[in-house]
């Protein structure tokens, strides 16, 4: 949704404007996915929940009819996807778990290893009539039964001021000069850099462990 979408996302890695602190050990991940990180996704938009990504309505043209997470699939043959979505499902929540189990397994089917991410807000309870922390829940759910890995960024976010969220409570915040991959003490108060830098961590080890063994 906006929250991947957003310029404080990742992109910075490719733009130079980061500085890793006492996390230098990561360069090698920042270089190896160099090129993606400032990817538009068809598959991140502002508004999206878990039924508009697999809908090919809500897909640009130049996808074909596809729906927006095959498309971006066909187009980029990532080898990992970082999969946050929820917040826009606080109305919908009854179907949720339908769609995220499509998305999990097209992903897999794809050969795309699905990184869950839990989210910082609970929308869907303070909005709507969902018991608290379900969304959550069944992300980490289907994480263990799919036996996927899951950044459980909920679990880093609510530890921030404000729960690294600005006002509204879901959108993530990030520092008045823009520096959102800077991992120094007083930048990583801010959600969009806590975000960078998990989201980073999680795809060191997938390299690491995974994509370059023995590296």
């Amino acid at each position: 949704d906006s929250n991947s979408q957003h310029p404080a996302f990742l992109k910075p890695f490719d733009w130079g404007n980061y500085n890793l602190g006492s996390y230098g050990y990561l360069q090698s991940t920042v270089d190896f996915f160099r090129g993606s990180f400032a990817n538009d996704s068809p598959a991140a938009a502002g508004g999206f929940n878990t039924a508009k990504v697999l809908d090919p309505a809500h897909a640009p043209s130049y996808c074909n009819g596809q729906s927006p997470l095959e498309c971006e699939y066909n187009r980029t043959r990532p080898s990992v996807a970082l999969i946050l979505l929820g917040t826009g499902d606080q109305h919908n929540w009854q179907s949720f778990e339908s769609n995220y189990r499509r998305i999990i397994e097209i992903s897999i089917n794809m050969g795309v290893i699905p990184v869950l991410i839990t989210k910082a807000d609970d929308l869907e309870s303070r909005d709507n009539t969902a018991p608290y922390g379900f969304i959550n829940g069944k992300i980490a759910q289907l994480a263990r039964e799919y036996q996927v890995p899951l950044l459980n960024l909920r679990q880093v976010v609510q530890r921030l001021p404000n729960g690294g969220t600005t006002g509204d409570g879901f959108h993530y915040n990030y520092p008045g000069d823009n520096r959102s991959a800077w991992f120094t003490p007083d930048y990583l108060q801010y959600g969009y850099n806590q975000r960078n830098l998990t989201a980073l961590q999680v795809l060191d080890v997938l390299r690491r462990r995974v994509i370059q063994p023995g590296t």
